[in-house]
């Protein structure tokens, strides 16, 4: 089955910055560390490490690692120990270490939205090669993101935003494609370097979509919409373009929901269109009247609200008659019978 999308373009302001920041680091040697400390009580020193976990390194190489890590914002020093504290004990229990640096950062800001985060972004940078920006003071949109309690998920990892200089480089506004993937049961959210899965049903998807789009019209419950009757399309299971879709309050892209059921808004059109899928429909000769009445019956099932309304209703030979002078070759049909009669 073709898997069916959302796409919405979304505004992003793309900006150079010089920051502190926490990059997460796959398999770190620090986590040994952290874990001893533990193991120990929650404090640590430079004997009890060299001892237990750094030999033969030098004293003062695990005393400058424990200043380090406190520095980063894993340990409180306490004279001549170190306490581990809240950021140390998360990275044991979640097995990350994040490693404090400083430098220049290129970060895309989406606009708000219901579906991502507003950093979608986050580039390393050795060097600035941008000469055509002019720095200018830090704006409430870039600053209020700042923040090392939030991690930033990103495909290319993970950061913590600790401290952004007051100078920055505006680089440009742009637009960026979002794409929602519809799965069976949860939904991809994809834009730039961010992505995400949501669980939610795809068919309660479609049903907030058909929803907005058919108001009233369309009945949730049975998953069908009410649709006027109308000679030239008898079909009760159609392909549905929405120029502009709507979910969780959000207007997207133009798209097709393929294989809606849809049905007679009422009892008289009920009537007038099972009447008209019979004359359609009738593709051989009948045998038998219990061989016609099968058939009526399979169309009068075709409409689900209807069908009880509509079994049983109109015999051959109303049909016949229904037909009058039009389509000489299935009134024939019908009246096959008759003829084997005599």
């Amino acid at each position: 089955m073709k898997k069916m999308i959302l796409t919405k373009d979304i505004s992003i302001n793309k900006y150079r910055v010089l920051a502190d920041y926490k990059v997460k680091v796959a398999k770190s040697p620090f986590m040994s560390v952290l874990q001893l400390a533990k193991d120990e009580g929650g404090m640590l020193n430079s004997e009890v490490l060299y001892e237990k976990l750094m030999k033969p390194l030098a004293l003062k190489a695990c005393e400058n690692l424990l200043e380090r890590l406190s520095l980063m914002g894993y340990f409180l020093e306490i004279n001549d120990s170190y306490q581990l504290i809240t950021l140390g004990l998360n990275a044991i229990e979640n097995k990350e270490f994040y490693d404090k640096r400083n430098g220049l950062l290129e970060i895309w800001v989406a606009e708000s939205n219901m579906f991502t985060q507003r950093i979608v972004k986050i580039v390393e940078l050795k060097y600035d090669d941008d000469k055509k920006s002019k720095t200018q003071s830090v704006d409430y949109q870039v600053e209020s993101l700042v923040n090392n309690k939030n991690v930033v998920q990103l495909n290319n990892g993970a950061f913590t935003l600790d401290k952004i200089e007051e100078q920055i480089k505006f680089l440009e506004e742009d637009e960026e494609r979002m794409t929602i993937v519809l799965e069976e049961m949860n939904y991809k959210v994809e834009l730039a370097d961010f992505s995400q899965y949501i669980k939610e049903e795809k068919q309660k998807v479609i049903a907030s979509i058909l929803e907005s789009e058919f108001n009233s019209n369309y009945l949730q419950q049975e998953h069908i919409v009410l649709t006027d009757f109308k000679k030239n399309n008898l079909s009760l299971v159609r392909d549905h373009k929405i120029e502009s879709p709507v979910f969780k309050e959000t207007y997207f892209n133009a798209i097709t929901i393929s294989n809606v059921t849809v049905s007679p808004k009422n009892s008289d059109e009920a009537k007038s269109w099972f009447q008209a899928k019979l004359k359609q429909g009738i593709n051989k000769y009948f045998e038998s009247d219990e061989e016609f009445s099968e058939y009526e019956n399979r169309i009068a099932n075709e409409f689900q609200l209807f069908k009880d309304e509509l079994s049983n209703t109109i015999s051959r030979q109303q049909l016949i008659e229904l037909f009058g002078e039009e389509d000489f070759y299935k009134k024939a049909k019908l009246e096959t019978i008759d003829y084997l009669s005599y």
